[in-house]
């Protein structure tokens, strides 16, 4: 964020989402020679939720008022050719 507001650029959060079940589906299906995440098994998915931190985007116009932000959320329960925004939230 810093980064944008530094050379007067926009700032985009792309956040994704999918019911648990098809997330583990897709980590358990991983081919552990040829993944390049680091989320390959069931305790990883859960230690990586523990410690996901949602964005305020509230507070980070608050802290950079100059800020221009889009914040888009992507449904990914489908394949991903069939993927599609449900979310939008935009401050200039």
């Amino acid at each position: 964020a810093d980064i944008a507001v530094h050379h007067a650029r926009p700032f985009f959060i792309a956040e994704t989402t999918c019911p648990e079940q098809v997330a583990l589906e897709r980590i358990l299906g991983r081919d552990r020679s040829t993944s390049t995440s680091n989320a390959l098994t069931e305790e990883a998915y859960r230690s990586n939720r523990q410690s996901f931190e949602p964005v305020d985007v509230t507070a980070l116009k608050r802290e950079l008022p100059r800020l221009s932000i889009t914040r888009f959320t992507v449904d990914t329960s489908l394949p991903p050719f069939s993927w599609y925004v449900v979310g939008e939230e935009i401050r200039d």
